[in-house]
C-alpha cells in the first residue's frame, strides 16, 4: 500500500494567492512554513480512555522493531526521507500497515507532522476553529511526528482536535483517536497470555508463557492469591472465589538473570450467578434428528428438571435426556429446574432446533478406505431413498460391480479407486453417489530390519537395551554395530557406552534363505558427560534502595554439603548458614560469593559479580516546569507541581516578580515586560516541613517584535548573469500584496518570493513594499544589496 505522509499540525494560516493544487479552497489547509506546538499535562495526568467522547479509528498493540527504519514521502516535497520505526510515526506506519487506514504527512522545517488520515484532513471547520492532528503521550501533546523514541509498552495515541490554548482542552474537544501500545519485537522479556480473563467463579485458567529470553532454566508465577504460585512452564489454576487478580511471572536464564512481567488486574472473577442453562450436541439437521441434551445450569441443589422440546406432549424430567424430532420445523426448547428451596430458574431457547426435509439421495460409507494389497472393504448402503430396488455399485476396477446392498471388494492391485453407487426406487427414480479417489491401495510393505533401545540419552556411563524389531521372518543371525567400535551377534544385547558422544547404531539380519537386511539409525544414542556438582545461590531481591534486606538461597548441586561460607561484600560480613538473610545498610554495588564444602572436605564456590544494587534512599523534593520558557511580551505560562513530596498541604510560587506569588498548587502566570525571571516554589507536608526548588533565569520574556518588511537572497554577489532568489521575511500579518524593486530601471515584481536574473556587472540597492489588509504599508530598503561583477 503506498503511503504519503504529511508530518505536523497547521497553526498559522497563511492566505497565498496560489494555494496547493491538492487543498480544498475554504475549509483544508496546505502550510508552505509552520510552527512546533507543544502543550504540557497537569503533574499526574494519564492518558484518556480511547472512546471517551471521541471516535476510535484504530485500537491495538503494535509491533516494531525500535533498530528498523521505513520511508516516507511527505505530501509538500515528494523526497522520500528515511526515519527510525521507534518514534511515533513509526509507530504510526506499523499500525497503518494492518489496512485499517492510511495517513498523509508534510515536512516543515522543524520536523514532521501528519496532515491527514483517511479522508480527515488538517482543517478548519465552520466555527473557524483548526483542527490539527496531534500526538499524544503521557502528559505531553504536539504536532512533532518524531518528537521522541519510543519503549517497549508505552502507549501513544494520535489524537483529532482543535489548538487551544492547554493540553486539557484539547483532549477534552477530540473528536477522533488512534489508540496504539507499542512492543518491541525484539526485546528480551518475560510475557504470558491466558486463554480466559474474566468469568464466574470457580474460573479455571490456562496460562501460557510467552517469554521472549533464550535458555529459560526457571518459571516462578504468582497468581495473586496468598501462596498460589507454580514453577511450570505453562501451568493451570482455578480461582474459587470472586476478585480482581494480579499475576506475575519471573523467568530465569542458565546466566541466573531473571525477568519479571506483572499484569495488574489480569484476571476477573465473578460470582457465580444461578441460572437455568443447557446444551445439545446438536442443533440442526435432517429429520428424524436425535438429540442428546446436556443440563448446565448453574443452580445448586437441583432437586427437579421439567423439558419442553417445543413438541406438543414432549416433555422430560431427566437431567440429561435425548429426544428424537421426526418432522421438519424449528423448534424452541425450554428448560426449568427447581432446588431443594422450591426456587424454580428457566431457560428458553428461542428456535433452538432446526429440523430439515430428508432430501432422499444415494450414499455409502467403507470399513477402511486406504491399506497395503490385497486390500478387502466391506461397503454400507447409507442412502436416504426410500423403498429401493435396486442397487449397482462400481468398485473402479474394470467389470468389477455389485448389486448387492452391502457388498464386500478386496482389491488386489495398488491403486486409487474412485467407487459409486446407484440406486432405484419403485417409482424407476434412480440416485447415484460418486465418491471419487475413495479407495487408496498401497504395495505391501515386505519385510525389513528394525530395532528399539530402551534409552537414547543420557550421562556416561550409559547402559542401553536393544531390543530387535524385524519383520524378517526366520531369522539366524544379528549383526549389531553401536557405532564406537564394538559389535553384538546377539537377538537383544545390552550395551554400555562409557565416553560421551553421539552414536551411529546399525542392525545387520539374515534369514534361512540366506537373505540380507541391514538399517542404519544415524545419531541414535546420544551420551553427555558426566554430572559435575557446584556451587550456585540466588536472591529474592538484588537491587533496591538502602536499607536493603536479601534473603540469599543456597542452590548448589553438591551432594552432602557439610558448611556453607557466604561472603556478602561488606567488610567481615560472612555466614555460615545455609539461606543467610543480609541487610546493606549503606548504596553501593556488592560481589557476593558461596563457599561449600562436603564430607570429603571438597570445595566449590561461586562468585556472583556486582550481584547486589543498592541505591540511596529516595529523597522527597519540590520541583516544577513550565510549558513555556521563552517568548515575547506579554507572556503567559502554565506552572505545574512536580514535587515528589507525599501529602503537601500548601504550595508557594515566587515568579520572580516583586508581589507576584501564588498559592495554588498548578497556577498561570502573564509576565508583562521583558526580562529574565527567577522562579521559585516552595511545598509543605502535612508535618510541617518544607521543601524548596529555585530555577535560576528560568523564564526569558522578549520584547515584542515590531511588524516591519523584510527580505533576504540566497546569494549577494557573483559574476553576471546573476540569479538571484529573493525571499519575503516579513513579520507583517495579513499581507495582500509585494512590490519588489530590483534596483535596474523597470525591474519589479509582484510575487512573494520571486527571482530576478541581473545581466549587467554593477552593485544594485533592492527594496521590498508590503500592503496588509488594512492598506498600511511596509517597506524594507536594502542599500548596495547585490554586487554583480
Amino acid at each position: 500500500m503506498h503511503r504519503t505522509m504529511i508530518p505536523g499540525v497547521v497553526l498559522i494560516l497563511l492566505m497565498i494567492v496560489a494555494a496547493p493544487a491538492w487543498a480544498a479552497p475554504t475549509d483544508e489547509i496546505g502550510a508552505t512554513g509552520t510552527e512546533l506546538l507543544t502543550y504540557a499535562a497537569a503533574a499526574g495526568t494519564s492518558l484518556p480512555n480511547a472512546a471517551d467522547n471521541a471516535t476510535v479509528i484504530w485500537s491495538g498493540t503494535v509491533e516494531i522493531d525500535p533498530e528498523g527504519t521505513f520511508i516516507i514521502v511527505p505530501l509538500n516535497t515528494g523526497t522520500p526521507i528515511s526515519l527510525d520505526r521507534n518514534t511515533p510515526l513509526g509507530a504510526l506506519d506499523a499500525a497503518s500497515q494492518l489496512d485499517t487506514f492510511v495517513y498523509e504527512v508534510w515536512e516543515a522545517d522543524w520536523g514532521i507532522w501528519v496532515e491527514r488520515i483517511n479522508d480527515i484532513p488538517v482543517m478548519i471547520d465552520e466555527n473557524g476553529d483548526l483542527y490539527l492532528w496531534w500526538f499524544h503521550a503521557a502528559g505531553y501533546i504536539t504536532n512533532e511526528a518524531t518528537f521522541k523514541s519510543l519503549g517497549n509498552g508505552e502507549r501513544l495515541q494520535l489524537i483529532y482536535a482543535p489548538d487551544r490554548d492547554s493540553y486539557e482542552q484539547i483532549l477534552a474537544e477530540k473528536k477522533y483517536i488512534i489508540d496504539m501500545v507499542v512492543h518491541f519485537t525484539n526485546e528480551t522479556e518475560a510475557d504470558f497470555t491466558a486463554d480466559v480473563t474474566t468469568g464466574e467463579a470457580p474460573l479455571t485458567v490456562q496460562f501460557t508463557d510467552t517469554s521472549t529470553v533464550e535458555n529459560i532454566a526457571a518459571w516462578m508465577w504468582d497468581f495473586g492469591v496468598e501462596n498460589a504460585t507454580s514453577d511450570e512452564q505453562n501451568p493451570t489454576y482455578t480461582y474459587e472465589m470472586p476478585g480482581t487478580y494480579t499475576v506475575s511471572l519471573t523467568v530465569t536464564d542458565e546466566a541466573n538473570v531473571t525477568y519479571t512481567e506483572m499484569k495488574t488486574d489480569y484476571i476477573n472473577v465473578t460470582e457465580m450467578i444461578p441460572g437455568a442453562d443447557f446444551s445439545a450436541d446438536v442443533t440442526e439437521g435432517e429429520a428424524p434428528l436425535a438429540v442428546q441434551f446436556t443440563d448446565t445450569s448453574t443452580v445448586e441443589n437441583i432437586t427437579e428438571w421439567m423439558w419442553d422440546f417445543g413438541v406438543e406432549n414432549a416433555t422430560s424430567d431427566e437431567q440429561n435426556p435425548t429426544y428424537i424430532y421426526e418432522m421438519p420445523g424449528v423448534y424452541t426448547v425450554s428448560l426449568t429446574v427447581t432446588d431443594e428451596a422450591n426456587v424454580t430458574y428457566t431457560e428458553m431457547k428461542t428456535d433452538y432446533i432446526n429440523v430439515t426435509e430428508m432430501i432422499p439421495g444415494a450414499d455409502f460409507s467403507a470399513d477402511v478406505t486406504e491399506g497395503e494389497a490385497p486390500l478387502a472393504v466391506q461397503f454400507t448402503d447409507t442412502s436416504t431413498v426410500e423403498n429401493i430396488t435396486e442397487w449397482m455399485w462400481d468398485f473402479g476396477v474394470e467389470n468389477a460391480t455389485s448389486e448387492e446392498q452391502n457388498p464386500a471388494y478386496t482389491y488386489e492391485m495398488p491403486g486409487t479407486y474412485t467407487v459409486s453407487l446407484t440406486v432405484t426406487d419403485e417409482a424407476n427414480v434412480t440416485y447415484t453417489e460418486m465418491k471419487t479417489d475413495y479407495i487408496n491401495v498401497t504395495e505391501p510393505i515386505g519385510p525389513e530390519a528394525d530395532f528399539t533401545a530402551d534409552v537414547t540419552a543420557g550421562e556416561a556411563p550409559l547402559t542401553v537395551q536393544f531390543t530387535d524389531t524385524s519383520t524378517v521372518e526366520n531369522i539366524t543371525a544379528w549383526w549389531w554395530d553401536f557405532g564406537n567400535g564394538y559389535m553384538s551377534t546377539m537377538k537383544d544385547p545390552l550395551f554400555t557406552y562409557h565416553t560421551p558422544g553421539v552414536y551411529n547404531v546399525s542392525l545387520s539380519i539374515r534369514d534361512d534363505q540366506d537373505m540380507k537386511w541391514t538399517t542404519v539409525k544415524e545419531g541414535f544414542i546420544n551420551v553427555t558427560g558426566p554430572f559435575e556438582p557446584e556451587a550456585d545461590f540466588a536472591a529474592d531481591v538484588t537491587a533496591g534502595e538502602a536499607p536493603l534486606t536479601v534473603n540469599f538461597t543456597d542452590q548448589s548441586t553438591v551432594e552432602n554439603i557439610t558448611e556453607w561460607m557466604w561472603d556478602f561484600g561488606v567488610e567481615n560480613a560472612t555466614s555460615e548458614e545455609q539461606n543467610p538473610t543480609y541487610t546493606y545498610e549503606m548504596p553501593g554495588i556488592y560481589t557476593v560469593s558461596l563457599t561449600v564444602t562436603n564430607e570429603a572436605n571438597l570445595t566449590y564456590t561461586e562468585v556472583k559479580i556486582d550481584y547486589i544494587n543498592v541505591t540511596a534512599p529516595f529523597t522527597p523534593e519540590a520541583d516544577f516546569s513550565a510549558d513555556v520558557t521563552e517568548g515575547e511580551a506579554p507572556l503567559t505560562v502554565q506552572f505545574s507541581d512536580l514535587s515528589t513530596v507525599e501529602n503537601i498541604t500548601e504550595w508557594m510560587w515566587d515568579f520572580g516578580v516583586e508581589n507576584a506569588t501564588s498559592d495554588e498548587q498548578n497556577p498561570t502566570y502573564t509576565y508583562e515586560m521583558p526580562g529574565v525571571y527567577t522562579v521559585s516554589l516552595t511545598v509543605t507536608d502535612e508535618a510541617n516541613l518544607t521543601y524548596t526548588e529555585v530555577k535560576e533565569d528560568y523564564i526569558n520574556v522578549t520584547e515584542i517584535m515590531p511588524m516591519g518588511a523584510d527580505f533576504s537572497a540566497d546569494v549577494t554577489n557573483g559574476t553576471a548573469p546573476l540569479t538571484v532568489n529573493f525571499t519575503d521575511l516579513s513579520t507583517v500579518e495579513n499581507i495582500t500584496e509585494w512590490m519588489w524593486d530590483f534596483g535596474v530601471e523597470n525591474a519589479t515584481s509582484e510575487e512573494q518570493n520571486p527571482t530576478y536574473t541581473y545581466e549587467m556587472p554593477g552593485v544594485y540597492t533592492v527594496s521590498l513594499t508590503v500592503r496588509d489588509m488594512a492598506n498600511v504599508t511596509y517597506t524594507e530598503m536594502k542599500d548596495d544589496y547585490i554586487t554583480v561583477t
